[in-house]
C-alpha cells in the first residue's frame, strides 16, 4: 500500500510485534465485545467491555475467555492498539 499523507500516525508493524511479544497467555485484558441488548423489541448489538483472560495467540488474532461464563471471544492486535490509542495509553 502506498503511503497516503492524510493518514496521520498509522499503526506500523513494529507496534504490532511489540504488542504481540508483550501479551502472554494467562494475561487479563479489557476487550470490547458485541452483546445483544434485550431491552428493546428488535435485536440490537451494543458494545460492552469485559475483562478476559488470554487463552490462545495466533499470528493476527487473540482468543480470550470470559471468567464468569467461560465464553470465548476473539480480538485482533490492531483492535487492541486502536483502543489503546483512543484511551491515550
Amino acid at each position: 500500500m502506498k503511503y497516503e499523507p492524510e493518514i496521520r500516525n498509522p499503526i506500523i508493524k513494529e507496534e504490532i510485534e511489540n504488542l504481540r511479544n508483550r501479551i502472554r497467555i494467562g494475561d487479563v485484558l479489557p476487550v470490547e465485545v458485541n452483546k445483544i441488548d434485550w431491552s428493546t423489541e428488535s435485536m440490537v448489538f451494543r458494545q460492552q467491555e469485559l475483562r478476559c483472560r488470554v487463552v490462545k495467540k495466533y499470528k493476527h488474532v487473540i482468543e480470550v475467555e470470559e471468567r464468569k461464563s467461560g465464553r470465548r471471544y476473539t480480538t485482533t492486535y490492531v483492535d487492541l492498539l486502536m483502543k489503546d490509542r483512543r484511551l491515550g495509553a
